[in-house]
């Protein structure tokens, strides 16, 4: 008898893998133990995933685990094997250490310049963060290396 445990448990990662990315964006604003273990490139440690009580379910083996994200598209390894974070283009940045008591206009009043592209939303996320939409991840990015080496806010 043939034992597809270890298929199984693959098939069930890679679509664990890709409910976490697709519910990623979602529930970052609400899941602040997965935003307090994120670095400034949006990277979470392995571990952190492995803990996921899903994860558990399926499997404990780091190995594989690592291998499942590795060859799924829908995240991006690091290449010490030891972070991941979801593999999307992002129009989105995140604006940290601005009070919540600031008012929205004077955060959008940080964006209106000729050299910044036009923003098109600025939301309060939680724990004074700022969300800040654009139109393109293109533009995310010109914005973001702009101002973190023009500003004392830290944009991410």
């Amino acid at each position: 008898m043939v034992d597809f445990s270890w298929q199984m448990h693959w098939i069930s990662l890679q679509v664990f893998v890709c409910s976490l990315c697709f519910s990623y964006r979602e529930n970052l604003s609400k899941d602040l133990y997965l935003m307090s273990q994120m670095d400034s490139d949006q990277f979470v440690p392995i571990w952190t995933i492995a803990s996921m009580e899903g994860v558990k379910l399926l499997t404990t083996d780091m190995d594989l685990i690592l291998e499942v994200l590795r060859a799924s598209p829908m995240v991006q390894v690091d290449e010490k094997g030891e972070k991941v974070r979801p593999n999307y283009k992002r129009c989105i940045i995140i604006l940290r250490e601005v009070p919540e008591t600031t008012p929205v206009e004077e955060v959008e009043a940080l964006f209106k310049s000729e050299k910044c592209p036009q923003v098109i939303s600025v939301e309060f996320a939680h724990n004074n963060n700022w969300y800040i939409t654009f139109q393109s991840d293109t533009d995310a990015q010109q914005l973001k290396r702009h101002y973190n080496s023009h500003s004392n806010w830290l944009i991410q």
